[in-house]
């Protein structure tokens, strides 16, 4: 039997919104490191608090998005399922420490990993944790604990890859390769994140200002389940995005996560969208913007200026 304290624990998690929970006791997490270490990331929970004794793994599954409006620059539904289960997690953190319960939410776990441990699902060729249930709609989050419990896995059922290559074959920039896994600095979402895109990739991101998922829209794994309209696409119109304005961009940092919402990221991407879009009424902003200090933005927008003129 569960000691009180773990089930308590998950009982709670699932009350705050997240699907699935399990704890993994630390040194189950230690003995498959010493086997699996994954590059750049804490594969001891010990290096992040000393006193850790298991990890909790939350999964939220979230539904996708319908197409955007032209005038939008799109965001994927992951952005918003993971801000908001990280809004969950801090509440979470703070239950558990009124418990007298110690924790720490900093995200420097192996996620994907211990989500496979946990039963979550198994990686495709994608890269990605995928399961029949949710296919790999589900964001992941750690939360290192000082809770003595034994191994609490779901147990999801997932079938492995059937290495059809329908990933591998639909990604635009070939960062998926059948025999090499995921090459890194050729994948659309990872320029996205750190805020550079190269030039090579820019056309390619059409319309996108944060995710990609083509990936996940081609895998047969991924079940038949119902989109959902885009949350308030309004405020991602391409105008608001590329003025970026200080309380403008606080309310969407608030939906999307801070981090993806920094100010000369969005602005850099948003130029991108505004030349692809091939709209003149872009042009004025996209001037001032060529005056930008950020080194990026100046270049995405004199990039932006030159595809919307080419496209007249």
């Amino acid at each position: 039997m569960m000691p009180p304290n773990s089930h308590d624990t998950i009982e709670t998690a699932l009350s705050l919104g997240f699907s699935s929970a399990a704890l993994l006791p630390v040194d189950v997490i230690r003995d498959h490191a010493r086997r699996y270490s994954v590059c750049g990331y804490a594969n001891d929970p010990r290096e992040l608090m000393r006193t850790a004794k298991s990890v909790l793994v939350l999964a939220t599954a979230f539904p996708g998005f319908w197409t955007w409006p032209e005038d939008c620059g799109e965001v994927s539904a992951f952005y918003f399922a993971s801000q908001k289960a990280y809004v969950a997690l801090c509440v979470l953190q703070r239950m558990l420490s009124e418990r007298g319960i110690q924790a720490d939410r900093r995200q420097l776990l192996p996620a994907k990993r211990l989500g496979m441990l946990s039963g979550f699902g198994l990686i495709g060729k994608n890269t990605l944790l995928q399961n029949d249930q949710w296919g790999s709609r589900f964001v992941l989050h750690t939360l290192v604990t000082d809770i003595e419990a034994p191994p609490s896995g779901v147990g999801m059922n997932a079938l492995p890859c059937e290495d059809c290559g329908r990933c591998v074959e639909a990604c635009p920039t070939r960062a998926l390769s059948a025999d090499e896994g995921m090459r890194m600095e050729r994948c659309l979402r990872f320029h996205m994140m750190n805020g550079r895109i190269p030039e090579p990739y820019r056309r390619i991101m059409y319309s996108r200002l944060l995710g990609c998922e083509i990936c996940q829209r081609v895998c047969p794994r991924q079940p038949a389940q119902a989109l959902s309209p885009a949350e308030r696409p309004e405020d991602f119109a391409i105008e608001r995005l590329l003025l970026c304005e200080p309380d403008y961009l606080r309310a969407i940092g608030e939906r999307i996560g801070t981090n993806a919402a920094r100010p000369r990221k969005i602005q850099a991407q948003a130029a991108i969208v505004a030349g692809n879009s091939g709209d003149a009424k872009y042009l004025p902003i996209l001037q001032k913007l060529t005056l930008s200090t950020n080194e990026t933005v100046a270049e995405h927008a004199e990039w932006a200026i030159q595809n919307i003129q080419i496209s007249k």
